[in-house]
């Protein structure tokens, strides 16, 4: 770690670790990392401490600078002991594409980053958790295992290789380049699902924010009571439509104001001047009665504070 910027080296293709290989540090894809850059503490998904600014690749070695989520104890006790120098190792999480054996040396060519953690003990700066496509952890002896098994494939990969052709409009929904392959494809894919479930959060959450304004503003006319706007609020997630032409169905009703409830009491003065902590103090239960029947008199009150 630079002392002065907090900066880590997460990854040095310089060195074999302990697991028996290098990274190469081109041959890696940080497109859906650098989206979301989460600093874990030792690798563990339910330690997110943080989030890694400022990656790049400098002489060899993979550099950022962590960010730490200091309103999280657990996350602002790891930033105390990295900044008085306790905590200086970090590691890398991959998911391994290509392997090739380079004489005596197993080099990860192509991989894709999928966390950085800040770890107590790394065997060096090239430490590195391994997984498979469904993010489960990997040994290196089960990816040796597999490419020992697909050597002699790979070695015929030219006269083998499978050629998925797509449709112009397809490629360029996906954003790939002429000279794609299959895994081009598996990447643009998965970043294509993410983009849909992010769409889709954000639809339902406009969809929840229609709803909840027109219920409160049926409720605020009259027409519906905090229970059925509670119940109306679960049917129009399914059909909005029936729900809307239920309520637009219904007569308003005239809500009470501070003037009626003023009429309807027999303690002296003019409650229709009174302000939020006469109510509270004169008479909760009338201020109570009014946050039920008529709300928006009820927060123009509160203005009174």
């Amino acid at each position: 770690m630079d002392e002065k910027e907090k900066d880590f080296t997460i990854s040095d293709e310089s060195q074999i670790n302990d697991r028996g290989f290098k990274v190469l540090l081109s041959g890696g894809i940080y497109t859906r990392f650098d989206a979301n850059p989460v600093l874990l503490y030792d690798h563990n998904t339910e330690h997110l401490i943080g989030r890694w600014e400022n990656r790049r690749i400098e002489n060899g070695k993979l550099k950022a600078t962590p960010v730490f989520d200091l309103n999280d104890s657990f996350a602002a006790e790891k930033a105390r002991k990295v900044d008085e120098g306790f905590l200086r190792g970090a590691s890398i999480g991959i998911r391994i594409l290509k392997l090739e054996q380079i004489g005596d040396e197993y080099v990860v060519t192509e991989w894709e980053l999928i966390e950085a953690s800040i770890t107590p003990i790394p065997s060096d700066a090239g430490a590195v958790r391994l997984y498979n496509e469904k993010r489960e952890v990997l040994s290196f002896e089960q990816v040796k295992l597999n490419f020992n098994n697909n050597q002699s494939i790979n070695q015929m990969a030219d006269e083998k290789k499978t050629v998925i052709l797509l449709s112009a409009s397809t490629v360029a929904s996906l954003g790939l380049k002429p000279n794609y392959d299959d895994r081009d494809i598996e990447i643009a894919v998965r970043e294509k699902d993410d983009e849909i479930t992010n769409l889709k959060a954000e639809i339902k959450k406009e969809k929840d924010a229609k709803i909840a304004a027109y219920l409160s503003a049926a409720q605020d006319a009259g027409k519906i009571d905090e229970k059925t706007k509670t119940n109306l609020s679960k049917l129009a997630q399914t059909d909005f439509d029936a729900v809307k032409e239920f309520i637009d169905g219904i007569e308003s009703k005239p809500t009470q104001s501070l003037r009626d409830m003023t009429q309807r009491t027999h303690l002296s003065g003019d409650r229709a001047n009174w302000n939020y902590l006469q109510w509270a103090k004169e008479d909760p239960q009338g201020l109570s009665a009014m946050r039920a029947n008529s709300p928006c008199e009820f927060e123009r009150l509160k203005q009174t504070l």
